[in-house]
């Protein structure tokens, strides 16, 4: 069957037949027929070759643009074309989403209708710029813009680059940086918050350090038992117990935070620690001409927790209500049940706490803004440590204040527990003080000595070394019934101090005592391994050490 041709090649083919119909031609010899004929067959294969990669080429074009399309549409970054008076001509998907709108209506709407008003004279210039920069090898402008559309305003950062063409036209690039700016704006507030932690820490380690030095020169300057002498003395322990209670909170929150407290847990009524606490207190509150009352419970109210740190939770609350409470204010200290729960409450008449500061309260280095005497001083630590030991009891804490100059309430509640199936007897009478020999090993000279005419005060007959030899050398020759050795020794170390005694025969009844500044958990359980009898965080308390001594039995 003869193949029908279309009417535009036909057409072609009349015209091409008239030409050579009117070209006066001299008859072809058969041979070169042949030849023409060969020549034809193989342009007509080339043609054939041809059309097939045009084909070919024409499908991966069109591959390449549905790729492209697909790839504008899902991109992650929100892509629009503006033209040059800013009316949108194309948009993806991801701008249509930050827009807040369909696509549909996104497009051929003017991008600035999108922006908030505060910032469209800024989007206008900016688009005027990029439109003036037609090569496209200029940098991309870069503008941040609030954008209105959504459920809430959000921060979005543009870029433009313009695009060659007969028609002037802009690629807009779209990305939403709220997040990022609200990470910024906390990273922010928490560096001045650590500015002024260290602010705080510095002021509060120098006010205690500061009557130190002054009362050690009135020492200098006074008789031994004067009035002066014994006031300068008492000064000088109420600013070391200042001391010792900023680093122990310190320590303590960070303790918590990496939960490396270990508790002493056992079955206690909390009732009855609580009256202790408060009958502990009360001589402060009546020096600081405040009224405390207590509402105990009408039975008792058993607990499973550790003494010394709930002891310790109750009080910072108390020291907290005396502090923001001035004179001739009042605190009640409640115990009442609540369901399975038992439930201390401190209440006090004192400033209060605004709403952003209750909802803030229980985070370290918290605090109200204070005025540089920082009257009220402090470092914002109680309440996170209250917060933290609570919790470890399986407890909650709560705060609540109608507002400022309208009092607080700070609350804790722990589980209630079984009754314990007897009481615990009572405790042995104290032995009788003995005379003790002791060793002390610290390469600080003056804690050295001091701590050696500390125990010859109390009695017993005492020496001092300065480094590791040294101290084993004393050992060996004074036979000491406990020393009492600092870790940070230079060259020989008091983990292998202690070592070194325990391998002589005859030093093995010393009772030994680690004195360091070195106090995490992992410390104490390396210096056990080491040998030492006890652990004791630096800076000791001269009763501490005493009840030490008085507890370890003399070496044999």
């Amino acid at each position: 069957m003869k193949r029908r041709l279309p009417a535009s090649f036909r057409s072609l083919r009349e015209i091409a037949e008239e030409r050579l119909s009117s070209t006066k031609r001299e008859p072809v010899p058969l041979h070169k027929m042949q030849s023409l004929l060969h020549e034809l067959e193989v342009h007509q294969i080339e043609l054939e070759l041809q059309n097939e990669e045009l084909r070919r080429a024409r499908h991966e074009a069109e591959t390449s643009a549905h790729r492209f399309a697909e790839l504008f549409d899902l991109a992650p970054i929100g892509y629009a074309v503006l033209d040059v008076v800013g009316v949108i001509i194309e948009a993806n998907h991801t701008c249509a989403r930050l827009l807040g709108a369909d696509r549909m209506r996104v497009v051929s709407a003017r991008f600035a209708t999108f922006v908030a008003e505060s910032h469209r004279v800024a989007f206008r210039d900016f688009l005027e710029r990029a439109l003036s920069h037609a090569d496209e090898t200029q940098p991309a402008e870069q503008l941040e813009v609030t954008i209105l559309g959504g459920a809430a305003p959000h921060e979005v950062s543009l870029y433009a680059q313009a695009l060659g063409g007969e028609e002037p036209r802009v690629l807009l690039g779209l990305s939403d940086v709220t997040a990022l700016r609200r990470a910024e704006a906390a990273l922010l507030k928490e560096s001045e918050r650590k500015d002024d932690f260290i602010a705080s820490l510095s002021h509060e380690l120098r006010n205690p350090l500061g009557p130190i030095r002054t009362n050690l020169a009135v020492l200098d300057r006074s008789p031994q038992d004067s009035p002066r002498a014994r006031g300068a003395r008492e000064a000088i322990e109420r600013q070391m117990g200042r001391l010792t209670h900023l680093i122990d909170d310190l320590l303590d929150v960070s303790r918590i935070a990496r939960g490396k407290v270990r508790l002493s847990r056992r079955v206690l009524d909390l009732g009855a620690l609580v009256q202790q606490v408060v009958d502990e207190h009360r001589e402060s509150f009546d020096a600081a001409n405040l009224a405390m009352a207590f509402s105990p419970s009408p039975q008792p109210l058993w607990v499973d927790a550790d003494a010394t740190r709930i002891a310790q939770v109750l009080g910072n609350l108390l020291s907290n209500a005396a502090k923001f409470t001035a004179a001739g204010g009042r605190v009640i200290v409640s115990v009442s049940t609540e369901g399975n729960e038992a439930r201390v409450c401190v209440a006090d008449t004192g400033v209060g706490m605004a709403q952003d500061v209750l909802k803030r309260v229980f985070e370290p280095f918290t605090q109200e803004p204070q005025s540089l005497d920082r009257a009220l001083g402090g470092l914002g630590l109680g309440l996170a440590t209250v917060k933290g030991l609570v919790e470890l009891h399986g407890g909650r804490v709560a705060v609540y204040s109608a507002g400022a100059m309208k009092g607080s309430q700070l609350v804790f509640t722990l589980p209630l527990t079984a009754a314990p199936p007897e009481l615990r007897s009572a405790p042995p009478p104290p032995a009788q003080e003995a005379h003790r020999r002791v060793l002390v090993v610290d390469d600080n000279i003056d804690s050295a000595t001091a701590i050696k005419e500390l125990m010859e005060c109390d009695g017993h007959e005492a020496e001092a070394a300065f480094d590791g030899p040294s101290a084993i050398e004393r050992a060996q020759a004074f036979h000491p019934d406990i020393v009492i050795c600092d870790i940070g020794l230079p060259g020989m170390d008091g983990y292998a101090v202690a070592r070194a005694i325990r391998a002589d025969e005859r030093l093995r009844g010393s009772f030994l005592v680690a004195l360091s500044g070195y106090a995490r958990p992992d410390d104490q359980k390396r210096a056990y391994d080491a040998g030492f009898n006890r652990h004791v965080a630096k800076p000791a308390r001269p009763g501490e050490l005493e009840e030490l001594v008085q507890a370890a039995a003399p070496a044999s």
